[in-house]
């Protein structure tokens, strides 16, 4: 028995019409009837009428125990094809071992699973592809005494202040930034629900994205980092600190919740976007497989590979008439 969680096929193409594109690729288990592969993704490169490629990323790890037929379908649109088109289509062996990793990228040991479109191996980029449902967090601020301590960074905007954020987190919950006394420019622990009901420990730093050194000068505050190992989970704001008042400032954050659905793109103002990843299986395997080796087997184990010892699986060229 293996598992299969990620099919590149390579496609030649030879037709003569400009303007002929192949689109809605799917996938198909044929063994016994025929049953579309519920996919996360199908994604053509190239294939107008020249060569190119069709990944298809199942929504779930595929069981092969004995032997299973696939039939990969799209449609080819444009002008009237001739006898003399064709389209031939492999899935190549590559000619070297990958050691096992996880399948896909990962963050935090069990956190979300992405596809690595966005070529940052280590972390969450612009176009990856969520490879399982991932909680999004946005913020609003609130200054309830004076100026506030801090507002969000406005080089990112309002709408991209959030990053780095992914796990548990229950909407409207909040952070409070409270200054020690008036004029002190000193804050005290960071409160709020989060913290209380929530499980997190909030610090300030003082470099954005969470990075850095804690800090409890207000001048110096760039991010608040929040963190529960517990449940593991990370909120990240980027911020920037307001000048000092003659009072004792106050700001509140409250935290939405949503999801971020499976198969969805990395967007630039997504709140998971940076967040750190554990590599998996390089993005350019052909055929990402597991020979469900690890103790509690998942598609987060470390036991996938790419297609090394996996027969090159070409197709006859086929005639479009």
């Amino acid at each position: 028995t293996i598992e299969w969680a990620k099919l590149l096929a390579t496609v030649t193409v030879t037709i003569a019409a400009a303007d002929d594109a192949f689109t809605l690729p799917t996938l198909w288990d044929v063994t016994s009837g025929a049953t579309q592969i519920t996919a996360t993704g199908s994604y053509v490169t190239g294939l107008s009428n020249a060569s190119g490629s069709i990944t298809i990323l199942p929504n779930t790890p595929q069981v092969v125990t004995g032997s299973k037929t696939y039939e990969l379908r799209a449609t080819l649109a444009g002008t009237i094809v001739t006898t003399t088109d064709s389209v031939q289509t492999t899935i190549t062996q590559p000619s070297s071992f990958l050691s096992s990793l996880k399948a896909f990228k990962t963050a935090s040991l069990t956190g979300p699973r992405y596809h690595d479109l966005g070529g940052a191996p280590t972390a969450v980029a612009t176009n990856d592809v969520r490879m399982s449902a991932t909680a999004s967090v946005t913020s609003a601020y609130v200054q309830t005494a004076n100026t506030g301590v801090v507002t969000f960074d406005a080089g990112t905007g309002d709408g991209a202040d959030e990053v780095k954020s992914f796990g548990t987190v229950t909407t409207g919950q909040t952070i409070i930034l409270t200054e020690t006394g008036a004029g002190t420019n000193i804050i005290g622990a960071i409160t709020g629900t989060l913290v209380s009901t929530g499980g997190f420990t909030c610090t300030a730093q003082d470099t954005a994205e969470g990075l850095g050194a804690a800090t409890t000068t207000i001048a110096s505050i760039e991010s608040i980092l929040c963190v529960n190992a517990t449940t593991n989970s990370q909120v990240v704001l980027d911020t920037l600190p307001i000048a000092a008042d003659v009072g004792a400032q106050i700001t509140t954050i409250t935290l939405t919740t949503g999801t971020y659905a499976l198969g969805s793109a990395v967007a630039a103002a997504d709140s998971d976007r940076g967040t750190v990843t554990v590599a998996g299986v390089a993005p350019a395997s052909s055929f990402i497989w597991s020979d469900v080796s690890a103790a509690s087997h998942s598609n987060v184990t470390a036991d996938w590979t790419n297609a090394f010892l996996v027969q090159s699986l070409p197709t006859s060229s086929q005639n479009l008439e």
